[in-house]
């Protein structure tokens, strides 16, 4: 079975309407990843995030607390706030998951379980999975595209 990297990036300040769509749209595609391809290794990308209000890191907690589509491993890249990193370690809660300061060391700590994994399975490299971008409804802003991978 390959496994797919599922990549999530988040944008700014969260409105709580805009944390419950993304909430929506992450979970969904996650359960599609998950449906079509196995169970799936997950990047989060907040480094170009903020600390998030209250309500927002509440839904956020809730999702982490209940959600069923737990990827195998999962790393979050945060920024270097040591709020908002404490922010995001309290909302994962006893989650296993690795954080990181930057994208490019998250990636081989990916790839390397991502890729011991599927070579020991079969003998593949896997395939990228992006995810839409969350960023606040109407925001200008986009998180960079995930790096083309050749096959």
């Amino acid at each position: 079975m390959v496994r797919r990297i599922v990549r999530v990036a988040m944008d700014g300040l969260l409105s709580p309407d805009d944390a419950a769509r993304c909430i929506r749209e992450i979970d969904a595609s996650v359960e599609r990843v998950n449906r079509l391809a196995g169970p799936n290794v997950t990047l989060v990308d907040l480094s170009r995030s903020t600390t998030q209000t209250q309500a927002v890191a509440e839904l956020s907690r809730q999702y982490f607390e209940t959600f069923t589509n737990k990827p195998l491993r999962l790393a979050i890249v945060v920024g270097r706030s040591d709020l908002h990193r404490f922010q995001v370690k309290r909302i994962v809660g006893s989650e296993p998951v690795a954080f990181f300061g930057d994208t490019a060391t998250a990636e081989a700590w990916i790839a390397e379980g991502h890729m011991t994994s599927c070579r020991r399975r079969r003998g593949s490299a896997g395939r990228v999975r992006s995810v839409m971008p969350c960023v606040p409804a109407g925001s200008r802003s986009r998180p960079p595209s995930p790096p083309r991978r050749s096959s």
